[in-house]
């Protein structure tokens, strides 16, 4: 078996833990994070929606004051 990917994952980790952040992104990377934010911005809007639909009280409104 080739373990190739653990010890290069190693050493990722190890040049992270030293500080070193920087990792170049290919183009098709970062095409293909932006097309995922932008459908996961649209999942957590659709759940707002849903959330605020849901909290919304049924009967009519009550005056404040009165009980």
């Amino acid at each position: 078996m080739d373990y190739g990917w653990s010890k290069e994952f190693l050493e990722a980790g190890e040049k992270r833990l030293s500080g070193d952040t920087s990792r170049a992104a290919t183009t098709d990377e970062v095409r293909g994070l932006r097309r995922e934010t932008g459908t996961l911005k649209e999942v957590v809007a659709d759940l707002v929606l849903e959330n605020r639909l849901l909290k919304k009280p049924y009967g009519p409104p009550r005056l404040q004051g009165r009980r």
